[in-house]
């Protein structure tokens, strides 16, 4: 036996290593860290009569190891937390007498996106542009997709930092507007954490009047654009010799060209009569006397011409050659508009403010886009609606 007396103290500090490894494993915290998604909150509850904790998990390292500051205390003992199901509730209980707890964990879920697919051009892109931005300050949405509009991010310095303008995806589920020109109540009530594409024109104050100060933030014109349109209001002033004169300028929109079409004629577009603008014309004159400019703008310029330019009563300037953002910045800038028909003259006179009058018919009567109007909710509230 004695030629193995020299092995005993081997064995003796194998075995005392071990002894103490097992003590510092239990002695360890025995606390399991959950895992949760970046920036999540769980709950965490000890197996004494602690009250819960909140523990921010910005504060839970990559490695699975706690910091050790809890709302500036200690980590307490036998802690035990169940790993945290992304989204739901989960109860967390200790192995002491501690009641049940519930951690409410749907702020960690991922926000959905509200997105829509913009059509026509630059006042129908208007209107879907503040609709869908109305919509997701109504829903809570964060997350805005939109797909298109190209005529918006070249005129207007656009700054909301929830819109992205991307491809959508045709795996989103999709809902369609009742009618074009009325406000649906149904694309108020989605569900923020799910993908949600509108589908539609969107054509109704309704859509974005809690948001007005916002929208009109948005639509402030590139520099480039804006400066073109005060130069040729100057221009306007030196043409009547008034620079620096307190004159009133009047925007005047008159829609005709694409209205005209076989197409549209039949789809119901409408095109005002030239009694409507010369009533229109006079009621500005007794309202705002006769230092008055009327800024003509319109898509069938010879009309416009052939029947008002040889009244020598009223100071006329008329619009041309010029893009259809420069014209609307120019429109934007009088103090009263006249407006007959169409999304583009209906922006034109929101932004410019002041007073509006505008054409009653907006559509041939009983055509199919009469019967999309809801006439109530197309006309801001303040505006002089005229037969």
């Amino acid at each position: 036996m004695g030629k193995y007396r020299w092995k005993l103290p081997i064995l003796c500090i194998i075995l005392f290593v071990c002894v103490r490894y097992f003590v510092y494993r239990q002695a360890d915290l025995n606390t399991a860290v959950p895992t949760s998604p970046h920036g999540g909150k769980a709950e965490i509850v000890t197996t004494v009569n602690y009250f819960a904790q909140i523990s921010d998990n910005s504060k839970i390292m990559h490695n699975g190891t706690l910091i050790r500051e809890l709302n500036g205390q200690q980590p307490k003992l036998n802690t035990v937390v169940p790993v945290l199901p992304q989204g739901g509730k989960v109860d967390i209980v200790s192995n002491s007498n501690s009641s049940v707890h519930s951690s409410d964990t749907s702020k960690m879920r991922h926000n959905g996106t509200l997105s829509i697919a913009i059509i026509g051009r630059l006042g129908n892109q208007m209107f879907q542009y503040a609709s869908i931005l109305g919509l997701a300050d109504m829903m809570n949405f964060t997350q805005i997709a939109i797909d298109g509009g190209q005529d918006l991010l070249s005129s207007f310095q656009l700054s909301d930092k929830r819109v992205n303008f991307t491809r959508i995806s045709t795996k989103w589920r999709t809902i369609n507007e009742l009618l074009c020109c009325a406000f649906d109540k149904r694309l108020t009530q989605f569900n923020n954490t799910e993908d949600v594409h509108v589908n539609g024109y969107l054509v109704s104050t309704k859509y974005f009047h809690n948001i007005k100060k916002h929208i009109k933030n948005e639509f402030k014109f590139v520099p480039r654009i804006l400066t073109e349109a005060k130069i040729i209001k100057n221009d306007i002033a030196k043409q009547f010799n008034v620079t620096g004169i307190n004159y009133t300028y009047i925007g005047v929109h008159v829609r005709r060209g694409d209205f005209l079409e076989k197409r549209n004629i039949e789809a119901g577009h409408f095109t005002v009569t030239k009694e409507f603008i010369t009533r229109a014309l006079q009621m500005c004159t007794k309202m705002f006397g006769n230092d008055t400019i009327f800024v003509f703008s319109s898509n069938g310029m010879d009309w416009v011409k052939y029947n008002f330019n040889n009244d020598t009563n009223l100071k006329m300037a008329f619009l041309e050659g010029n893009p259809a953002a420069v014209d609307m910045a120019v429109l934007s800038l009088c103090d009263h508009s006249i407006v007959s028909t169409g999304s583009y003259g209906w922006w034109a006179a929101w932004l410019a403010g002041g007073t509006t009058i505008i054409s009653k018919q907006q559509a041939i009567n009983e055509s199919f886009l009469d019967k999309q109007f809801v006439y109530s909710e197309y006309f801001p509230p303040k505006w002089v609606i005229l037969d």
